[in-house]
């Protein structure tokens, strides 16, 4: 038999009264005996708490003097005490300084005509190679048509040559004057013991 604790006693199944269960094992093994004796209709569930199984004959008695009464009729009563109150939202007057109605039509944004007009690359994927070959040719004659860009005044290119101006780079280490041991001394070796000679 395995050991029970102190607090847990053993309550008699309704079912089969040679069953034996502790109080918290008990609404498992309701549902699993209740499936056995399906055709003991004798045997009905409380309202007020779903383990207790109680005869027909007995019902009205156990429901006038049943235990877990007080606690289910307390949260009932303590929830028809709570009355929501209605919270409404004042209502603001929103101003409206726009009609948008009388707006003047603005034309949506068309992203082939905005590709056409400027240095887009665009390739063709799906057409034949014939088809490939000519869009090809379109779009290097379409690239070849549009203006130049200017260089912006902001910027002025560099009168230094491109190696004058890696002097002012901060210097780029050296990776092999950087280690600091070689990759032999890195490995992993035993330390090495000298054992001291006797003296004879």
């Amino acid at each position: 038999m395995e050991n029970l604790r102190e607090s847990e006693k053993l309550v008699q199944c309704p079912y089969n009264p040679s069953h034996h269960i502790r109080q918290s094992r008990m609404d498992v093994h309701l549902t699993k005996c209740r499936r056995s004796y399906r055709e003991s209709e004798e045997i009905v569930i409380c309202d007020f708490n779903t383990s207790h199984r109680i005869s027909k004959l007995e019902l009205q008695y156990h429901h006038e003097n049943c235990p877990s009464r007080k606690s289910t009729e307390l949260s009932v009563f303590m929830e028809a005490e709570k009355i929501p109150i209605p919270i409404k939202a004042p209502l603001v007057p929103v101003p409206v300084d726009q009609t948008w109605d009388l707006a003047p039509p603005v034309k949506s944004y068309d992203p082939q005509k905005y590709c056409e007009e400027n240095k887009i690359l665009r390739r063709i994927d799906t057409e034949s190679a014939a088809k490939r070959r000519d869009f090809r040719e379109s779009e290097r004659l379409r690239f070849s048509n549009l203006p130049q860009e200017e260089p912006s005044q902001d910027r002025k290119p560099s009168d230094k040559k491109p190696k004058e101006n890696m002097h002012h780079l901060p210097p780029v280490p050296k990776f092999a004057n950087n280690l600091e041991r070689a990759p032999a001394d890195i490995m992993i070796r035993p330390p090495k013991v000298v054992i001291p000679k006797r003296k004879n």
